[in-house]
């Protein structure tokens, strides 16, 4: 079934959530960063911090804190999942039946089928089918593995046109390159038929 026009607008509201929570917390993790610089402690292995949870409480050094801040891996692979899927469920929302993404045969086959349905092919996407597929590896090695290709995601990724990775070779994730592959997901939705636009304001009463 074809998305509504507010179902596509809760899409791009979604996709915006996510792009304001990647840049805020970006920002929180530096002043955090910078705020215990300013403090020039001597021995932050002693200086311990406390954080009340719902079991009880969670106590850490200095030390361990900055070394959480200084891991934005985790951070990366959030916003990148998050965003990939939204554009998978979007697009299997949009089929007619509906998709299932337990059955949606990757980014090639939901891709290919949202892009039909528009009378569009891979061209008309700015990254192609190597920059999409090469999204979804991406995403599912920062969920799955180590950062690491493996044989299997070398084949598809060569199937796909671009032939130059081999096992074994690192696939960061960095800001600048989570923020290519978000726009890549945004290129594909847009081309796809699930345009981007804001929900017209509600005339007040």
């Amino acid at each position: 079934m074809a998305l509504s026009a507010d179902d596509m607008a809760d899409v791009w509201a979604d996709y915006r959530r996510i792009t304001r929570f990647f840049a805020s917390a970006q920002i929180a993790f530096e002043r955090e960063r910078l705020l215990i610089d300013s403090l020039s402690l001597r021995d932050p292995d002693s200086v311990m911090g406390r954080v009340p949870l719902s079991t009880g409480s969670y106590r850490f050094s200095v030390t361990d804190h900055l070394a959480a801040l200084a891991d934005v891996q985790a951070l990366y692979s959030a916003v990148l999942t998050q965003t990939y899927t939204l554009a998978e469920t979007a697009a299997l929302a949009s089929f007619t039946p509906p998709g299932d993404s337990r059955s949606s045969g990757g980014i090639e086959v939901w891709g290919k089928k949202l892009l039909d349905a528009q009378d569009k092919v891979w061209a008309d996407v700015p990254c192609g089918k190597s920059g999409l597929v090469e999204v979804a590896v991406a995403r599912n090695l920062s969920v799955h593995g180590d950062g690491r290709l493996g044989a299997a995601d070398v084949r598809r990724l060569s199937d796909a046109g671009t032939p130059h990775w081999s096992v074994g070779d690192h696939m960061p994730l960095d800001s600048d390159i989570t923020t290519n592959y978000r726009g890549r997901l945004k290129d594909l939705l847009n081309a796809g038929g699930i345009g981007e636009g804001r929900r017209p304001a509600q005339p007040q009463a």
